[in-house]
């Protein structure tokens, strides 16, 4: 076991752990509404993000580039954060239930997430861009969990 492990930054469970595309990173988010950004090799916590209405996170991606980190939970939202500035850039509020999944495509243009009433929703991945690209309403009758491109 490292030295540097296990890692401690949550105060309550922790609901998914993503690696950056280089594995140079660690995102964790918790249902203490936290979302932890960690450095792999040394184990620093880098940033610590809050979920702005306080409600428990779920899922989490770090964009291709690591310079944006996607969040989502029990509140229906999803929050984009820079890792660069460290302060939040953007809130999507079209979800109608607690977002599950979220993943960036691979070049980072699409942001595709999804939540407990079966919605899939892709948007810009840019945090400036607030375009919707593509949507479906009844992807899954339970809910979409997980996804990956």
């Amino acid at each position: 076991e490292l030295e540097t492990s296990p890692l401690k930054g949550h105060s309550y469970g922790v609901n998914q752990v993503r690696f950056s595309c280089f594995g140079t990173l660690v995102a964790s988010v918790s249902t203490d509404g936290t979302a932890v950004v960690w450095d792999v090799r040394s184990g620093d916590e880098l940033c610590t993000f809050f979920s702005p209405s306080g409600y428990g996170l779920r899922t989490c991606s770090i964009s291709p580039d690591s310079s944006l980190l996607a969040a989502g939970g029990d509140d229906d939202k999803v929050y984009v954060w820079s890792l660069v500035e460290k302060e939040l850039k953007r809130t999507i509020t079209s979800h109608e239930g607690t977002v599950f999944a979220l993943c960036y495509s691979p070049d980072g243009e699409v942001l595709m997430s999804s939540d407990v009433n079966g919605r899939l929703l892709g948007w810009s991945g840019h945090p400036s861009h607030h375009a919707l690209l593509v949507s479906a309403d009844d992807a899954h009758d339970l809910g979409v969990t997980s996804m990956e491109f």
